[in-house]
């Protein structure tokens, strides 16, 4: 599905450090608070993208003519909500040091697979960060995206 990217991101030529000490990136794509569907219903925030992925494309793979592929068709989502989760230098070095080159065990592995769950899986994430001792922070901004063609009705 999404080949044309993890084929560049597999040559280590195509990957770059944007920033340092990036333990989790989150990027959520979301529905406005108050948005509703066609016929009244309420959506929750996480309508677009339950499991984190939107795909403007994915009605071309997708059997059914009707639902989320055809609501996502061709637009981006009104709103994302973006995570960065950093540690300092000092834990750092201390993840480093403890795990050489190998991925330190943050029990990430079972968060971030459910956007219902965005909540509950940064509280788990941060419980794992404050029992290994790591200084750490969470940023997190919502961006309104002013190109999404979307009326509050999905």
């Amino acid at each position: 599905m999404q080949e044309w990217y993890t084929t560049a991101l597999a040559d280590s030529s195509n990957v770059h450090t944007v920033a340092e000490n990036i333990v989790a990136c989150v990027i959520f794509p979301m529905v406005p608070d108050g948005s509703t569907t066609s016929t009244g219903g309420t959506l929750k925030p996480e309508a677009l993208a339950p499991a984190y992925g939107y795909d403007t494309r994915s009605y071309q793979y997708t059997s059914s003519t009707s639902g989320l592929a055809e609501v996502t068709r061709h637009r981006l989502p009104p709103l994302l909500r973006l995570t960065l989760v950093a540690v300092d230098d000092v834990s750092a070095t201390r993840l480093q040091d403890t795990n050489g080159s190998a991925m330190p065990s943050l029990g990430l592995d079972g968060l971030f697979l459910d956007a219902s769950k965005y909540d509950a899986d940064i509280r788990a994430l941060e419980d794992t960060l404050v029992g290994q001792k790591l200084n750490y922070r969470v940023f997190s901004t919502t961006v309104r995206l002013r190109n999404a063609r979307w009326n509050g009705t999905y």
